[in-house]
């Protein structure tokens, strides 16, 4: 059973509150939740999605209590939540609070912020069916820890900072030439396409072919948030799969080129941001498994449970911005057969979805089998050693 706990009083201050918020901010696996005044038609349940950056206004969302109940249940989990914090929960009737016990991870505290003076004899008898334990804000203070955001710094700096027009020098030299003044974000880059390579290495192959190679820097040049940061991170997997005693050729001026040729969306923050806006799984993580891969929507006929794990699909690597989104088709346990049913009527319902989907989000996937770029040799492999 995860930890209930009632905070009553001495947390409603301007400090407390602006600390509570920044935790949000700053921590995913923190969320509070605001409860709108009233009692609306779709209960707590709508407030909680909010929380978490859902909208209401896009196609299936369900209306339902119970439903809605159900996704805030399963997105939840998917996003890891850790700590669920409600403030004014005297404003909430007792059956609410029950309705927030039920919900989220087994791994997750519930933290009810209420005035002492609110509360009803139906909370007192609610709080002590749920084993809801007094709390104190220190204790609170003490479980969330020290407000350090959890990514590391070059995936922080590489999502959230323009970055600058790449040198045109191999990757034998770009880790240098990257860390000059003023582009700290082409280096962060360089680190991120280095980390992509050492995982495709260890999760994937030891002993990549060719076409495994190309595939690689295929996947490593989509996950960049712009053309400049891909070139930046093909360069860190080079400079990284040269450590595996493999070295790539690939012209600055070809690689270039190709990149400047692509019109597909990356998996980037705001690309995150919309899908996570999503009260429905189905199309959210539909899109996200195409923008994650830079295979087409054609492709996910053949994705199966048994494609799926944390962080990858297949052969290929989760952006981080997308794994909570992705995380909720792992929440299935059959874990066998299609994942999505793209065939027949359903096929067509899920085309509509995504075709739906994209013109709210204008987002723009691969309407072929293909990834990113055309031609599937763009890099001269040599063996070394």
């Amino acid at each position: 059973m995860r930890e209930r706990w009632l905070l009553a009083g001495g947390h409603d201050s301007a400090r407390t509150v602006r600390w509570l918020h920044a935790c949000a901010r700053d921590r995913e696996d923190v969320l509070v939740v605001a409860p709108t005044p009233g009692r609306g038609g779709e209960g707590i349940a709508r407030d909680v999605l909010r929380a978490m950056g859902k909208r209401f206004d896009l196609p299936r969302t369900p209306r339902d209590p119970a439903t809605l109940l159900a996704r805030a249940d399963l997105w939840l989990r998917a996003s890891r939540i850790t700590t669920l914090i409600v403030r004014h929960a005297d404003r909430l009737a007792a059956d609410t609070w029950r309705q927030l016990a039920a919900i989220g991870s087994q791994h997750a505290a519930l933290w009810l912020l209420a005035d002492p003076a609110e509360l009803t004899t139906s909370h007192h008898d609610a709080g002590q069916d749920l084993a809801i334990s007094p709390g104190s804000l220190s204790q609170l203070r003490a479980r969330i820890g020290p407000l350090s955001a959890q990514a590391s710094w070059a995936t922080r700096l590489a999502e959230q900072t323009p970055t600058p027009i790449a040198p045109d020098v191999d990757y034998a030299f770009f880790a240098v030439a990257s860390q000059a003044p003023g582009r700290e974000a082409l280096f962060a880059n360089f680190i991120l396409g280095r980390d992509h390579a050492d995982w495709y290495l260890r999760y994937v192959t030891r002993q990549p072919e060719q076409h495994g190679i190309n595939e690689l820097l295929t996947a490593v040049a989509h996950c960049a948030p712009d053309h400049e940061a891909a070139i930046a991170r093909v360069r860190g997997a080079q400079a990284q799969l040269l450590l595996a005693g493999v070295h790539t050729s690939i012209d600055a001026g070809e690689l270039r080129a190709r990149l400047a040729g692509r019109d597909l969306s990356a998996p980037s923050v705001d690309a995150a941001r919309l899908l996570r806006s999503y009260v429905e799984p189905g199309p959210a993580a539909a899109i996200a498994a195409c923008l994650a891969t830079g295979r087409g929507p054609g492709w996910l006929a053949r994705l199966t449970h048994e494609h799926l794990h944390e962080g990858r699909i297949g052969n290929y690597r989760v952006p981080a911005v997308l794994r909570s989104t992705l995380r909720v088709l792992l929440q299935d346990a059959r874990r066998h057969g299609p994942v999505f049913t793209a065939t027949g009527a359903d096929g067509i319902a899920l085309q509509r979805t995504l075709d739906a989907a994209m013109r709210h989000t204008g987002l723009r996937l691969n309407r072929s089998r293909e990834t990113l770029i055309s031609q599937p040799t763009w890099a001269t492999v040599t063996r070394v050693g």
